[in-house]
């Protein structure tokens, strides 16, 4: 049985990639801020500023699906609003990687999956702040795979 921690995994991407994993009967850890898991997760933890230990020595794939959805141009957002997206994006990603490295080297051949949104590449104007986010996303994972070197790592536009 494989171990699937997936963050973010009761709504939009994360919850399809719960759905779809869950019909292979692999063993799906979702982390979220929701207060409510999925009916079918086998394991739901509740996320607060840190990342709680979940109690695995080894995993298969890592999927962070949290995001998101703030649709302003660059001249009406906020430096709050920025440092929002900021944090939930970029930081929570490389939060979870640090956290989960440990488990991720043992594993020898686990995989990540960093969703990211179509924002980055269309370059629409309402995308700004999360474009800004998104993107570097798709920096972290380079970095995060050449530090790992032997595992895939992708960032999947949604």
């Amino acid at each position: 049985m494989k171990t699937f921690p997936d963050v973010g995994g009761t709504s939009g991407i994360g919850l399809e990639t719960v759905k779809q994993l869950h019909s292979g009967c692999d063993q799906i850890i979702v982390l979220s801020c929701i207060a409510t898991a999925p009916p079918f997760s086998e394991r739901y933890v509740h996320l607060s500023d840190e990342i709680p230990d979940i109690g695995i020595d080894t995993l298969d794939e890592l999927i962070y699906a949290l995001g998101t959805i703030n649709l302003k141009p660059f001249h009406r957002i906020t430096y709050i609003e920025f440092l929002r997206d900021w944090q939930v994006n970029i930081l929570g990603a490389a939060k979870l990687l640090r956290h989960f490295l440990p488990q991720h080297k043992k594993s020898g051949s686990a995989s990540v999956v960093l969703v990211i949104m179509v924002a980055v590449q269309t370059r629409i104007s309402i995308h700004a702040s999360i474009a800004m986010a998104k993107g570097a996303i798709e920096g972290l994972t380079w970095l995060y795979r050449l530090d790992k070197c032997n595992s895939p790592i992708f960032a999947s536009p949604d």
